[in-house]
């Protein structure tokens, strides 16, 4: 195996740009989403900080399009976080043997992730990597490169953070989706795992965690034998490059079944990383929307507008989904309060807020 020495400052620059991104998206998860469980605001930040980032660079891009609007996206996003630190300095600090632990955990799923992915085809190939193109060269509005002249009716937040999170050198498009890729499904995976840690002990987690990891639950699925646990297994060290393997094992082993004229995913779309950040940041809103029953400032409620503002870049449906559930429990409430109750009043009235924000994100912000 030869690795161009090359790729490894891009390498190096899209990680630091990745853990930047969650740093900031854990001081969201802990102050302006009020997440008390340090672990599960850890994991929630992978995603929160990369929807924070895409949401203002999506509006940003319009009067700055190209390195400009990057540049002004990062100051922005971090500035928030800054602010978010000086707001309140001590909420958001944790051990630092959990944040080694969990970064190490990370790091293990993400290797078997990636192993995974490289094994997969990519579907829509040309849309998804046109797309990103096209974002990459400062064209904004996106643009699909055959038809530059249209409007693109198409979910483009994936694109847009593999086009302006790639590095200058190292990686080309292609492995940088990839990459986000991996980075997706290991978020999902860490969001799950330590919120099924959280509410149902260890027990719950070592009898869930495998259907977690399995190959059927995010991976193409052909009519092979049966298994009910089919875990990627990583067997070298990755060799850089767009559609390279980082390992070509599965246990148990795994056949092509090349008579097959199609090949299914089960669930569908689950693989993408559009679909899978998707998943996690409904996951986060709806999470908070009902777990946190204490009056909060309009901070909470306009942040998680954000969150679902972006959901609407990567998957609307699922968007729609996730504003109507977060409309009907705040409706909910509404109806259970009694006059008495100013409490819940007062967390109605910022919800409505935060629900008409993100109303009027899902309209304005395109995709």
């Amino acid at each position: 195996m030869t690795v161009d020495p090359g790729v490894l400052p891009g390498l190096l620059l899209l990680g630091l740009e990745m853990l930047a991104l969650a740093v900031v998206g854990y001081i969201v998860a802990r102050v302006a989403l009020r997440q008390p469980y340090a672990p599960l605001a850890l994991a929630q930040g992978l995603v929160i900080g990369p929807a924070i980032w895409g949401l203002v660079a999506n509006f940003l891009f319009y009067p700055l399009p190209g390195p400009a609007g990057t540049v002004g996206s990062w100051l922005a996003t971090l500035a928030f976080g800054a602010w978010l630190v000086w707001r309140t300095p001590n909420a958001w600090r944790m051990p630092p043997r959990e944040v080694a632990v969990f970064a190490a955990t990370v790091l293990v799923l993400f290797w078997v992730a990636l192993a995974a992915r490289q094994l997969l085809m990519t579907p829509d190939a040309p849309m998804r990597l046109g797309l990103a193109a096209s974002i990459q060269a400062g064209s904004w509005p996106p643009a699909i490169p055959w038809s530059p002249w249209q409007p693109v009716p198409y979910h483009y937040g994936a694109a847009l953070l593999a086009a302006r999170l790639a590095p200058p050198v190292g990686p080309d498009l292609a492995f940088t989706t990839e990459l986000l890729g991996a980075y997706a499904w290991t978020s999902l995976a860490m969001i799950i795992g330590t919120t099924i840690r959280q509410r149902g002990g260890w027990v719950g987690w070592l009898t869930l965690t495998p259907l977690i990891l399995t190959a059927g639950a995010w991976t193409l699925v052909f009519d092979v034998e049966p298994v009910v646990l089919r875990l990627p297994v990583p067997t070298s060290f990755p060799e850089l490059g767009a559609g390279t393997s980082l390992g070509n094992v599965y246990w148990p082993a795994s056949v092509w079944p090349w008579t097959l004229p199609e090949p299914q995913a089960t669930p569908p779309n689950v693989f993408k990383p559009l679909f899978t950040l998707g998943y996690a940041l409904a996951f986060i809103v709806l999470e908070r929307v009902t777990a946190h029953r204490q009056p909060s400032p309009l901070l909470m409620p306009l942040t998680l507008a954000g969150l679902v503002g972006f959901l609407g870049l990567l998957e609307e449906a699922v968007a729609a989904v996730t504003l109507g559930v977060w409309a009907m429990v705040e409706a909910a409430r509404v109806i259970a309060a009694r006059p008495r109750r100013i409490r819940d009043l007062e967390m109605a009235k910022g919800a409505t807020l935060g629900l008409i924000a993100a109303t009027l994100l899902l309209v304005l912000g395109g995709g």
